[in-house]
């Protein structure tokens, strides 16, 4: 309630206040502000899980059985882990489903002698599943999106038909090769740097670091297969230039492509402690889609997939420095 107003000024101290002036009574004291309450801090919420890339899945998924057997795709061939010196003929055979002899009491069957077409110089073999298969039904498309195959078909034959749709003209150098022929092929490396005055020991270390001892060749497995391609003028490069070869339009599109078909390159550039062989960017290896796609998926080596997938450790690298002796070049061998 307001108090009335004085119309007399010197009557203020009987408590008339001017017309509209608020009455010092009627302004309450202020009051001190209550203390604000400090809430006690709240433990974060934990984060949702997060879903595992196909890599990881695969790492963790790991509990496959190492196959003993060399006609699974996927089976495990390296310095320390051979194939049996009898798959998938006698080691002291020479035969190929491409030679003129007969064919000895050993499963062969698989073993085909692929059209010349497909072949540089001399006619190669390869196992049929790698040089032509069915491919999968499901998916269609590879992680990057790439259509899966050609008509239908994967494998080598399908590579090099689709390489030669896109203007690439590839054919197969070194294809399937038996026990015998292997260590042939390591003897002659040997013999060679012999003949330059090299030792002995030196030599193995050397040729060792590009070229694999009988037993433990993928080419044993008839799934592996060595590629040339023509040249603009076409002209067939046969030389082991790796840089040549690897930035070669044919082998660009090998090296962007290959998974679409089920094949790898065994050997790359990054990878040469892991895999202890030099870089081969002509090498490939089959070992289906699946596990092509993967392996391009993840950047991995067919050592880093295949310890992944049976969830063991390979073979402890071995660096090269320790491997190689001192000022040993690196020129890439035939596998």
């Amino acid at each position: 309630m307001r108090r009335a107003w004085c119309p007399l000024a010197s009557l203020w101290w009987l408590g008339c206040s001017a017309p509209g002036a608020p009455s010092a009574a009627a302004t309450p004291a202020p009051r001190e502000a209550a203390p604000a309450t400090v809430e006690a801090p709240r433990e974060a919420a934990p984060a949702p899980p997060q879903p595992l890339d196909a890599c990881e899945e695969a790492r963790r998924a790991a509990s496959a059985p190492r196959p003993t057997d060399p006609d699974d795709l996927l089976f495990h061939v390296n310095r320390a882990r051979a194939i049996p010196a009898e798959y998938p003929v006698s080691s002291t055979s020479i035969w190929s489903p491409c030679a003129p002899t007969p064919a000895p009491a050993k499963r062969t069957d698989d073993l085909v002698c692929i059209p010349a077409r497909y072949s540089y110089r001399n006619r190669e073999a390869l196992r049929s599943v790698a040089f032509e298969s069915d491919a999968p039904s499901s998916p269609s498309l590879t992680h990057d999106g790439l259509p899966v195959g050609r008509a239908g078909k994967v494998g080598f034959k399908a590579l090099m038909d689709d390489a030669a749709a896109a203007g690439h003209t590839l054919t197969v150098r070194s294809g399937f090769r038996a026990y015998t022929m292997q260590s042939a092929t390591f003897s002659g490396w040997v013999a060679a740097e012999l003949a330059q005055g090299r030792s002995r020991e030196y030599a193995l270390r050397k040729v060792s670091a590009s070229s694999a001892r009988a037993g433990h060749s993928e080419h044993q497995l008839g799934t592996t297969a060595d590629l040339v391609f023509a040249r603009a003028n076409g002209a067939v490069y046969d030389g082991w230039a790796q840089e040549t070869i690897a930035e070669s339009p044919a082998m660009t599109w090998v090296a962007a492509n290959a998974h679409r078909f089920g094949l790898v390159m065994s050997y790359d550039k990054d990878h040469e402690a892991i895999t202890e062989y030099v870089w081969e960017p002509w090498h490939y290896r089959f070992v289906g889609v699946a596990a092509a796609d993967l392996m391009k998926r993840c950047g991995w080596t067919t050592e880093q997939y295949l310890d992944a997938r049976y969830g063991e450790d390979g073979p402890s690298p071995v660096k090269r420095a320790r491997r190689e002796p001192a000022g040993a070049d690196h020129s890439p061998r035939v596998h």
